[in-house]
């Protein structure tokens, strides 16, 4: 009887053996860590297409202004020592680096953006921010030494005409005709500077409109992430 009683106790004491991990959970881990592990990878691809646009664009700049800086010495002149086509080339070049800049960037906020990637991370959203500050200033400085280096040729057209318009008046082969079609010259040209200066006016403010919502955006994601 006693021995009987042991054996019920032994029997009643024994744990359960533990059940199987649930396989929906399993692939939902392994789902999400592919998912994170994807991101990663194509972040980091776009991060260093940036920066090497970014050096690229940095080195053309810096030509450029120095194209601008030496078209302006000669402005006064004949401005034979700077062409034409040496600036349209510059401006072409540096025009298509800005292009494929902002195609990352946007990329790089559209992975972040993408619902079926893993949250972005603080680091990341500043990051994106910091590309997109370096982009703005770029384009910014590209649109500003382009306006100085056209402006600069304007006024050395102005200047060469002036100076053609006394020469035919000093030489007296000048007659009215030709003058009257000097002048209407030089002040279609001022118009032109007047143009370009109110349409750079107008850049600036869309500009910064954009700006204004890029970081309105970028404070809506941070406090998202703060809040996760």
């Amino acid at each position: 009887m006693i021995r009987s009683q042991h054996h019920s106790t032994i029997t009643a004491t024994t744990p359960p053996s533990p059940s199987p991990p649930s396989l929906t959970a399993t692939a939902s881990t392994t789902s999400k860590d592919h998912a994170s592990n994807s991101q990663q990878l194509s972040w980091e691809f776009l991060r260093r297409q940036a920066r090497q646009l970014e050096s690229e664009i940095e080195n053309k700049l810096s030509a450029y202004a120095k194209l601008a800086s030496g078209y302006g010495r000669e402005r006064g002149g004949t401005g034979g020592g700077i062409t034409g086509l040496s600036a349209e080339a510059m401006e072409a070049e540096i025009d298509e680096l800005i292009k494929k800049l902002t195609l990352v960037v946007n990329s790089m906020a559209e992975l972040l953006d993408r619902p079926s990637s893993a949250p972005a991370s603080s680091s990341m959203m500043h990051m994106l921010q910091r590309h997109r500050d370096i982009l703005y200033d770029y384009s910014k400085e590209f649109k500003k030494t382009k306006s100085n280096i056209q402006a600069a040729r304007d006024h050395a057209d102005l200047l060469r005409s002036v100076r053609d318009e006394i020469s035919l008046h000093k030489s007296g082969t000048s007659s009215e005709t030709d003058y009257f079609l000097n002048e209407r010259a030089r002040i279609e040209n001022s118009h032109h500077i007047t143009d370009m200066v109110i349409e750079q006016a107008y850049s600036t403010r869309e500009e910064i409109g954009r700006q204004r919502s890029i970081l309105s955006k970028a404070n809506r994601r941070m406090v998202g992430v703060a809040s996760t």
